[in-house]
């Protein structure tokens, strides 16, 4: 297949005239991604992005919670028995 970059891709579904306006690429935000220079986000895109970024900070703090609770026990179980 061809790459993405190439003049003949297509980005519709098989067999589609990609020069329609219903197979047009969606309609972007300003700005675009930094780590592939040129080419824009769209709207949902970056929703989603958001969307992790608050499930990364969500499971972060759950692993440090979980990582606290295992150092605490762990000391109970070092402590010699009464």
């Amino acid at each position: 297949p061809d790459p993405p970059t190439s003049p003949g891709y297509n980005t519709g579904p098989p067999g589609a005239d990609t020069t329609k306006p219903e197979h047009a690429p969606a309609t972007t935000n300003a700005g675009t991604n930094s780590n592939q220079p040129g080419q824009a986000i769209t709207r949902d895109c970056r929703t989603r992005i958001a969307e992790l970024e608050r499930e990364v900070r969500e499971l972060r703090r759950a692993n440090q919670i979980l990582k606290s609770a295992a150092s605490f026990f762990a000391a109970e179980l070092d402590r010699p028995s009464r």
